[in-house]
């Protein structure tokens, strides 16, 4: 690739971010037409960026399967994901890593700051029973209280994959408080305990047990998947477990039970309104709408592209991803998983 091509290039990958970051974004305030004009925008802006770059008619015809995939199932994240990553080959990976970390930071304080001075309400329908009381939960303009750690992955991720070579017990302390304070103001149980899992395995993988880790974290797509299935089927209709996950259970298997089909190959349409049941989970979407050469893409992607991965932090970043998509939709999201790009990077450094 020309030496002026790499710097488009460079400039479409950044604006496509931007745009990424502000679609999920604008979709806290409902700003639907906004939100696909800048969808449209990102995928004219990711098309000319891997047309300009000239890649191997194999990473094309990867590009045009996915392609084929929004045609079944009506759902481009697959589609922008491919050519996302495609466009991310000569990208510097520190450099890129600081901006995604910059854009969100930014992205985070309009809506704090916006917020604060009334320009987006915080709900009032949240509450906690804490000892038999009800303790009001605040969402800080993120329309639910767990959002707002949900939000946050961007700056644990970030902060995990820069301090990890280096960390210390001040990082300790740092995080641990950070964690605290969120919790305190959102009472969210799900993001405190996949930082607090994230921090324990931090200190694991620089044991002797290192080896055993990381290939726990490579196999770990196969158990959240499972674990995700068997929570719906056999959790269901369990008033305690259903109580501990805010009826995740109840709703994993609504979906699962009315939509899943071993048939599909390349993915079915939404039939029902995500808005009108919550799914919070990364798997079941994906087992239901994505089809299986998706799934099986997902799987070999974290699987295989984990065993090129050199560096530890990526390893618990994935970790912190995989778990964190039982509970939250966030595995296919470029602009919550780092670990998309920076497994991707190090199967393209491994090629070189």
């Amino acid at each position: 690739m020309q030496i002026s091509n790499v710097k488009v290039v460079t400039l479409m990958f950044m604006v496509s971010t931007v745009l990424i970051i502000l679609k999920k974004y604008l979709s806290i305030i409902s700003a639907n037409d906004m939100i696909q004009i800048v969808f449209f925008a990102n995928f004219l802006v990711l098309l000319f960026g891997v047309v300009i770059s000239k890649y191997k008619i194999s990473m094309l015809l990867l590009a045009l399967l996915f392609g084929i995939t929004y045609i079944f199932s009506r759902n481009a994240e697959f589609l922008i994901i491919v050519l996302y990553l495609l466009l991310s080959k000569t990208i510097k990976v520190e450099k890129y890593c600081f901006y995604y970390f910059l854009i969100n930071i930014i992205f985070f304080s309009i809506v704090l700051i916006c917020n604060k001075f009334g320009f987006i309400h915080s709900s009032d329908i949240y509450y906690r029973l804490v000892d038999g009381m009800k303790e009001n939960r605040n969402d800080y303009g993120f329309g639910n209280p767990n959002s707002v750690f949900v939000f946050m992955i961007p700056i644990f991720t970030y902060y995990i994959y820069r301090r990890f070579d280096c960390w210390n017990i001040l990082d300790t302390i740092f995080y641990i408080s950070l964690n605290t304070l969120v919790y305190s103001l959102t009472l969210s149980r799900t993001g405190l305990l996949v930082n607090i899992i994230a921090l324990i395995f931090i200190y694991l993988i620089k044991t002797k047990l290192r080896y055993s880790v990381k290939l726990g974290i490579r196999c770990l797509i196969f158990f959240t998947i499972i674990a995700s299935v068997l929570i719906a089927y056999y959790g269901h209709d369990d008033v305690v477990l259903n109580y501990l996950l805010s009826n995740r259970p109840m709703y994993f298997w609504e979906y699962l039970s009315e939509n899943f089909s071993y048939t599909s190959i390349l993915g079915q349409p939404v039939e029902n309104d995500f808005n009108s049941l919550p799914l919070d989970n990364s798997y079941i979407p994906l087992l239901i709408y994505k089809g299986i050469i998706p799934v099986t893409f997902v799987v070999l992607f974290y699987f295989y592209g984990l065993k090129k991965v050199t560096k530890d932090s990526i390893y618990i970043i994935s970790l912190y991803i995989l778990i964190y998509s039982i509970f939250e939709n966030v595995l296919l999201n470029i602009e919550f998983n780092l670990s998309l790009f920076l497994i991707y990077s190090e199967i393209v450094k491994s090629k070189k």
